[in-house]
């Protein structure tokens, strides 16, 4: 079935969500996940440096007072779900490799992860890939 589009949207908003704490003048580049009941975030944050922190709620009403733990970690990670293996991986940009992740049963422990690194290890690529796109020149 399908349906017709609104003509006209409103937008409404508040204010943030959450703001930065533990000396952190920003907060950005935020990954979510829903898991056990709870929103799980991890972040950008910049106080003298760029670094990452992570949050859990329940609520949406309850982030701005949820503590926030910062990660010893690099910098814009990306939480996500492998189901294939069963496990929670946090990728990340400025490690120590091209490819830098951590592994972990239990993503709102940002301290029960495993650090990893170097080529996407052969469990976490893709199985196929996208046909080339280069042409040859005639």
């Amino acid at each position: 079935p399908t349906c017709d589009l609104p003509t006209t949207f409103r937008w409404t908003g508040g204010g943030p969500l959450a703001q930065p704490k533990n000396g952190s003048v920003s907060m950005k580049d935020v990954s979510h996940a829903f898991h056990n009941g709870q929103h799980i975030l991890y972040f950008t944050t910049f106080q003298n440096n760029w670094g990452s922190g992570m949050m859990t709620f329940k609520e949406f009403s309850e982030a701005a007072t949820a503590p926030q733990t910062p990660t010893t970690f690099g910098v814009a990670p990306t939480l996500f779900f492998f189901a294939p293996k069963n496990i929670w991986v946090i990728a990340y940009q400025w490690g120590p490799h091209k490819f830098s992740y951590r592994t972990s049963s239990d993503p709102a422990n940002p301290n029960g992860s495993r650090s990893r690194g170097g080529s996407p290890p052969a469990r976490l690529s893709p199985t196929c890939r996208a046909p080339s796109t280069s042409r040859s020149r005639r």
